[in-house]
């Protein structure tokens, strides 16, 4: 059983999507998938006709966005959050990483453990918090680190998995770089593992294999959504909640946490009675995806291959992994080879047992067949040199440093959380060697 902690403007309305989604999937899957599902995220309803309740503690500094929250969840009539489980102020956190950390944190632990601790006691078999948050603002970023250092101090034992999701390139507040830049310094301690989901992927899956042309945030957090509940979705064997055998096998290194996610097929719902893949073909593409670092299906390199009997020469740059978590599901898949997923050119010499599947005949999103792929690789090394670089031309330039310094957090911590991320860069980096 999981407590999803929902954090800020993003966190909420992604949690949101998630719970959604996720109580759509669960409404048309075998009973023994639903009963997991069900007993992971959601709290059987009190009394006969009521709906079950989110696992969900909700958390934003403007009361808004979790109203509206409460309220969607009220109004879709399969399912709904806990009001008492929600937690929000008057006053914003002026999109300023120490402001949400050193400001609003320790104003506001007590009640938000209060809200957490009630959560984690409607549990019978408590396995750990997913975390839904925003890199680039203040309170999901500054605030959702100061709450993930708080849960691992208050549930050692517990399983620590963080959605963060990573700003737009164009930029969404001029600060952005040093929010992102701390809540992941900060997060690759207190955490388990940092699943990272950019937003530029998300508009490009929805403007062009879904059609949708000027795609508003709740297309985007659709989408997103889709990925997460792919990933966590149980196979035919699955006896209990996946979360913590995904961390386990995914970051069983203490030196490599961050992930990313694959999902495909992405068809708009208008083509999914014409959509037809087989498992080859779809495997095909997305083994193509990972080999080269791309996230959507368009514009893949079909130069680099894996073909029986060849190795990738040395000179050819490939995206290597510490380990992969492949999640088939739908007709046949049972029937589906993976097996140059487990390639030894896509892993380290040291890499144990690098791959895990989990195969099941639910059709997700009312597919045919869906494959979705966790992956602990070098594909974070490009947003993360983006990021790290244009910060540090900031920091070099003195540029708003003023503003974290007013909340408490100096200059030679910067330079401490530099360090940290530069250090987990050059440990993926050294993953080609």
């Amino acid at each position: 059983m999981s407590v999803v902690m929902q954090i800020g403007q993003c966190g909420n309305q992604l949690g949101e999507k998630f719970f959604h989604t996720l109580s759509q999937e669960i409404s048309h899957a075998k009973p023994s998938v639903q009963d997991i599902l069900e007993s992971s995220y959601f709290i059987p309803p009190s009394k006969p006709g009521g709906v079950p309740i989110a696992r969900a503690v909700l958390i934003d500094m403007e009361p808004k966005v979790v109203r509206n929250c409460l309220q969607g969840a009220a109004r879709s009539g399969t399912w709904k959050y806990d009001n008492n489980s929600s937690f929000c102020k008057q006053s914003g956190s002026a999109n300023n990483w120490a402001h949400g950390f050193n400001t609003h944190g320790p104003a506001c632990r007590d009640s938000i453990l209060e809200c957490v601790r009630r959560q984690v006691e409607a549990c019978d078999m408590f396995v750990g918090f997913q975390m839904m948050q925003s890199l680039a603002g203040g309170t999901g970023s500054g605030l959702g680190a100061f709450i993930c250092e708080m849960l691992r101090d208050e549930f050692p034992s517990s399983s620590i998995l963080n959605n963060v999701i990573w700003p737009y390139e164009s930029g969404e507040v001029i600060v952005q770089n040093y929010n992102s830049l701390l809540t992941l310094s900060s997060l690759l301690d207190s955490s388990d593992a940092v699943c990272i989901v950019e937003n530029d992927v998300m508009q490009r899956i929805c403007v062009n294999q879904l059609n949708i042309k000027r795609p508003s945030f709740g297309d985007i957090n659709s989408v997103i959504a889709r990925h997460l509940v792919g990933a966590i979705f149980p196979g035919r064997t699955t006896t209990r909640h996946s979360m913590r055998s995904i961390i386990r096998h995914l970051c069983s290194h203490p030196s490599y946490k961050l992930l990313t996610v694959r999902c495909i097929p992405q068809v708009p719902q208008s083509s999914i009675d014409f959509t037809n893949d087989a498992w080859s073909a779809l495997l095909k593409r997305l083994l193509q995806m990972l080999m080269v670092d791309h996230h959507t299906e368009e514009g893949l390199n079909w130069r680099i291959k894996l073909d029986e009997g060849r190795t990738l020469p040395e000179s050819v740059p490939y995206n290597r992994s510490i380990s992969n978590w492949l999640v088939l599901q739908g007709k046949e898949s049972d029937t589906a080879s993976f097996d140059q997923f487990a390639h030894p050119k896509l892993y380290p010499s040291w890499a144990l047992d690098p791959l895990s599947v989990t195969v099941g005949g639910h059709l997700l999103g009312k597919q045919e067949k869906t494959a979705t792929l966790l992956s602990n690789s070098q594909s974070i090394l490009r947003p993360l040199d983006r990021l790290t670089g244009r910060a540090y031309e900031m920091f070099a330039a003195n540029a708003y440093l003023h503003q974290y310094e007013k909340h408490g957090l100096l200059k030679a911590e910067f330079v401490e959380h530099f360090a940290h991320l530069e250090q987990s860069l050059q440990n993926y980096r050294l993953l080609s060697t």
